[in-house]
């Protein structure tokens, strides 16, 4: 079975156009988690959570009541409350003066490149199916983070259990491919979005 968009995202403006969202902020109890871009969490860095803004895109942040704006950097998926458009770290909402969800205004300013990741291949050999690994950790509330942020846009995300060398490893993995080169390719698509990706052989 081949993975399958949820359906497409909702839309954002072109880069430049200050529009408005409704904003809500995190940071106690996420503070030194992997966040879904890999990045560890800082509660007091300038970044944000997004539903669909590849990582790495800038993003100026206003608060209209009192004009205060800084620029944060989405380096994490949510939020997953309805309602509420970002979520941004508790540094960022003290910059602005807006520690409570509330309206905000927004305007992309580019992306870091950075954070594009080159998709991989692992070893291996023989016949389908194949999938798309996005990471491997020991804390099993990191790929539960990366699993909910990737079913935003993505259905047939799962984690698999594998011991190893004594030890549990829960590994978040999309998709399930006969074909090697469309494995290939969902890892190049997500790769681009900012993930680490491996096309692994489902054992």
């Amino acid at each position: 079975m081949e993975i399958t968009d949820s359906g497409p995202p909702p839309p954002t403006p072109p880069p430049g156009t200050v529009y408005r969202a409704v904003a809500s902020w995190y940071g106690p109890g996420f503070d030194g988690r992997r966040t879904a871009s890999g990045d560890i969490f800082d509660q007091d860095a300038l970044t944000a959570a997004h539903r669909t803004y590849p990582f790495g895109t800038k993003l100026r942040i206003t608060n209209p009541k009192n004009g205060k704006s800084c620029e944060i950097t989405v380096n994490d998926r949510g939020p997953f409350i309805k309602g509420v458009d970002i979520d941004i770290s508790r540094g960022a909402s003290r910059a602005i003066g807006c520690l409570s969800t509330r309206p905000v205004l927004l305007e992309e300013l580019g992306r870091d490149m950075g954070y594009v990741k080159e998709a991989r291949v692992g070893e291996i050999s023989g016949g389908g199916p194949f999938r798309v690994q996005l990471g491997s950790f020991q804390d099993p509330d990191n790929a539960a983070h990366l699993k909910e942020g990737l079913e935003i846009s993505y259905k047939d995300v799962r984690i698999t259990r594998v011991k190893v060398g004594g030890k549990t490893y829960n590994r978040v993995q999309a998709g399930a491919f006969m074909d090697r080169d469309e494995a290939y390719g969902l890892a190049v698509r997500l790769a681009g979005e900012g993930y680490e990706t491996w096309v692994v052989r489902e054992q």
